[in-house]
């Protein structure tokens, strides 16, 4: 954790993906994308309810099924009101020109349904990553130690 805020709390992420010992990963989509977003860092907002401190090392998750149709609405709504869109104008017989038009506003629409969904989840504490368990709690002079050998090189 890298910060304190209120109720919540500011951690610094790391992806990864259970399939990284795999000896098939460098073929696999997910050993790809594994790859690609290896040793990034992100910062992650979650409600600190397990009053963890600065320092401390922690397991956060989300409930798989609810990041499943969360990943679904974004990703496929666009691309399948698009597809829908396009067969619906092909119906009416619309020319290529008009074709377009009707699949790129079916693809708008999927976008903004999107972010209304995803306005309306961001309270939600069923799409938000939950602490689950302190791996490490860091003493304060554990903290600065590390802080000041961090600092100096």
């Amino acid at each position: 954790m890298i910060a304190l805020e209120g109720d919540s709390a500011l951690l610094q992420t790391q992806n990864k993906l259970t399939c990284a010992s795999c000896h098939v990963s460098d073929s696999c989509g997910n050993g790809i994308i594994e790859r690609f977003f290896s040793g990034k860092m992100f910062e992650t907002r979650v409600k600190n309810t397990l009053e963890a401190e600065i320092g401390d090392r922690l397991v956060i998750e989300i409930m798989k099924s609810n990041l499943t149709k969360a990943s679904v609405i974004v990703y496929l709504l666009p691309i399948a009101l698009m597809l829908i869109s396009a067969l619906f104008g092909n119906l009416l017989n619309l020319s290529e020109n008009w074709l377009i038009l009707t699949s790129l506003f079916g693809l708008l629409l999927g976008l903004v349904l999107a972010g209304l969904f995803n306005q309306s989840v961001k309270g939600n504490s069923h799409y938000q990553p939950q602490m689950k368990l302190i791996i490490n709690r860091q003493s304060p002079q554990s903290l600065q130690t590390k802080i000041s050998v961090k600092t100096s090189n």
